[in-house]
């Protein structure tokens, strides 16, 4: 109702530029396995096995990556220079020159 309105009152809004289509269920692709699955939400909610979230909830000493970095899913997935190639292979294969947050996790073509 509201994205509505706003497209009808100001084409320029964000609502008008961006098609959304919110879903009240994450999906994944069919026959996901469950270790991948659970990865895939902690990554997505910021919680999990990243050094970021075990430090913040006192059960690492340390924040950082082993490249030296903060480890957060963000810089997992887009700047770890542990995981590289991995971001080359899946640039080649999504046909995209940036990676982003949104794109990997957000949509069914980045998952």
């Amino acid at each position: 109702v509201y994205s509505t309105k706003a497209k009808l009152r100001n084409p320029s809004t964000y609502a008008a530029r961006f098609l959304l289509k919110p879903t009240s269920k994450i999906t994944l692709p069919k026959n996901t396995r469950r270790e991948i699955a659970s990865a895939y939400y902690q990554l997505k909610l910021g919680h999990g096995y990243n050094k970021a979230y075990l430090h913040n909830i006192q059960k690492t000493e340390s924040s950082k990556c082993s490249c030296g970095y903060t480890q957060t899913p963000q810089h997992l997935l887009l700047s770890c220079r542990n995981y590289r190639e991995a971001r080359k292979k899946i640039k080649s294969s999504l046909q995209e020159t940036r990676l982003t947050i949104s794109l990997l996790l957000d949509t069914n073509r980045g998952i």
